[in-house]
């Protein structure tokens, strides 16, 4: 399992770290804040959710199609990108 619920925090509080930390580009002490736990127990959460998300990337994230669409390549506004 990637993430189960701890004593301390619910898998949805760990994702909100993660999230709250990483959208808005916050630090460790602006984070322990605004949900009330340490920077140890921020840290802790933020990285098994890094982790856990690393580990399942490579299901959702795939190698970039370098073929470029007929109608992207057919249409003058996109000309200069394609020079």
């Amino acid at each position: 399992e990637l993430l189960c619920d701890a004593r301390e925090i619910i898998i949805e509080k760990q994702v909100a770290i993660f999230l709250v930390t990483l959208g808005h580009d916050q630090r460790n002490r602006r984070t322990q804040y605004d949900f009330q736990h340490s920077g140890q127990t921020i840290s802790k959460y933020f990285n098994l959710v890094l982790k856990a998300i690393l580990r399942i990337a490579h299901e959702y994230v795939g190698r970039r199609d370098d073929t470029t669409p007929a109608r992207v390549r057919g249409d003058p506004r996109f000309f200069p990108y394609f020079k």
